[in-house]
């Protein structure tokens, strides 16, 4: 018996050590050196967007946080705010003489590139990069968009050292004024992505495979952000689980529970046996 104990040992710390270390909670850092929310100067931190709203101009640095921040409308009860920014905008701190952004842009915390694209012209996003985290309550996505170019591809393994691409203006609607870095954090929403996204029988295919915006679900990265500032680890399910409820939606089973709550199953709440 002694005599087997060893080989067994050995079999089961070599498998321990081939085993993912990442399930666990991690740290959120800031993309760029742009840490302005830390000082609460959230002007200084946010893109503001060019706002003309009734004939009057403005540069609302508010539009570049996450929510209904865009496009105002006239209501009873004043202007209303009815377009849902899914991310938020982190303005440059370095331009060279020409006013093009010199910031280079880093995970927010460790992962694998997902998905790398290069071509400005296939994505409103632009030039955008997709990195996965893997928390003990589901993988975290990291989206990074209008990058004026993109230094890694899929498969990388990164951390917060490694420069993935350059803040820019790619993408739709910017100049070179406006250029940010259009940061997100999400869930992914459904493995059957492209059969959905094909019954829509829209013109622009889809060049994005699951990670294109509309399978990413995004949340506000300013409180992980913020709640991160002293190397506090974030925990997902403890974050969304805070989150004021703002809809339930009921589903008739087939048996199969949905993707989205296989991967993330703390957002099942109990119910009965047979639903």
């Amino acid at each position: 018996m002694h005599g087997n104990s060893f080989p067994l040992l050995t079999g089961i710390l070599l498998f321990l050590w081939g085993m993912p270390l990442l399930m666990a909670d991690i740290v959120v850092r800031f993309p760029t050196e742009n840490t302005a929310l830390l000082d609460n100067r959230p002007q200084d931190f946010y893109m503001y967007v060019d706002r003309n709203f009734e004939g009057e101009k403005s540069q609302p640095w508010e539009a570049g946080a996450y929510g209904f921040t865009r496009t105002l409308v006239r209501t009873q009860a004043g202007p209303v705010a009815v377009k849902f920014h899914e991310g938020i905008d982190i303005k440059p701190l370095r331009r060279d003489a020409s006013g093009t952004p010199l910031d280079d842009v880093h995970p927010v915390a460790g992962g694998t590139v997902v998905h790398a694209s290069a071509n400005p012209a296939h994505s409103n996003y632009g030039r955008y990069v997709v990195i996965e985290h893997q928390l003990k309550d589901g993988p975290l996505y990291s989206l990074y968009a209008h990058l004026a170019s993109v230094s890694c591809k899929k498969g990388d393994r990164v951390g917060t050292g490694n420069v993935i691409g350059k803040l820019g203006y790619s993408g739709a609607g910017l100049n070179k004024t406006r250029a940010h870095v259009h940061l997100e954090l999400c869930l992914k929403l459904q493995d059957d992505f492209e059969n959905w996204y094909s019954s829509l029988k829209l013109s622009a295919p889809n060049r994005h495979g699951s990670y294109n915006g509309l399978n990413l679900a995004g949340f506000d990265p300013a409180p992980v952000l913020l709640q991160c500032r002293d190397g506090a680890e974030f925990s997902l399910s403890r974050h969304i689980s805070s989150l004021p409820v703002q809809y339930v939606v009921r589903a008739p089973s087939s048996g199969e529970p949905p993707s989205l709550v296989k991967r993330y199953p703390f957002l099942l709440k109990p119910g009965p046996a047979n639903p």
